[in-house]
């Protein structure tokens, strides 16, 4: 009889700043502290900047982290560089599934380099996000406006895709991405 080993799935959090993918994703890791890792985002931003828990590289640290193949994944986005450390597949190769807040645009790398891949696709409507982004106060009008062009432009592909609607309760959308989420937690491979 063939030995089955467990293999974790990597969970993508999308979304255009400001739709609630932060909120979202601490709900899930209250509800799956035991089940679900959510690694710390190397980002070339300042300790102190805003935003959230990170590891902060600058531009040559990250250089290097990439030239010494560092990171399962790493994208530039909004003038900063972003990266996932390789250890994220060792922790996957063991069964662990794992949540990572990304860009988009790693969404076909992430499912080349894992197979079990599933992307949680986090939007608001444009009212709601505009009050978010301005209650922040890290945005001019001006970047308000453009985040809210570049949000409604915002379409994702993937192999195994859920769209959640973060307008209105919080606890709503973590239930329903918990609903996604549950059946995928390490599944059985031959």
């Amino acid at each position: 009889m063939a030995q089955t080993q467990t293999l974790g799935t990597l969970f993508l959090v999308v979304g255009p700043s400001g739709v609630g993918k932060d909120s979202v994703m601490d709900g899930l890791k209250l509800a799956l502290s035991d089940t679900l890792i959510a690694p710390r985002r190397f980002i070339t931003r300042p300790d102190g900047a805003g935003g959230e828990d990170h590891l902060t590289l600058t531009e040559g640290e990250f250089a290097r982290f990439l030239a010494c193949e560092r990171f399962f994944l790493h994208w530039n986005a909004h003038g900063l560089r972003y990266g996932i450390a390789s250890e994220t597949r060792k922790l996957l190769e063991q069964g662990h599934s794992v949540m990572l807040n990304v860009s988009r645009s790693v969404i076909s790398d992430a499912e080349a380099k894992w197979p079990r891949t599933a992307v949680i696709s986090i939007r608001t409507s444009p009212e709601v996000l505009k009050a978010r982004l301005s209650a922040r106060g890290r945005e001019t009008e001006d970047d308000i406006e453009e985040r809210l062009e570049r949000a409604g432009a915002f379409k994702v592909q993937a192999r195994d895709l859920l769209e959640v609607e973060n307008s209105g309760s919080l606890d709503a959308s973590v239930a329903t991405v918990l609903s996604f989420i549950q059946p995928r937690l390490g599944r059985a491979s031959e």
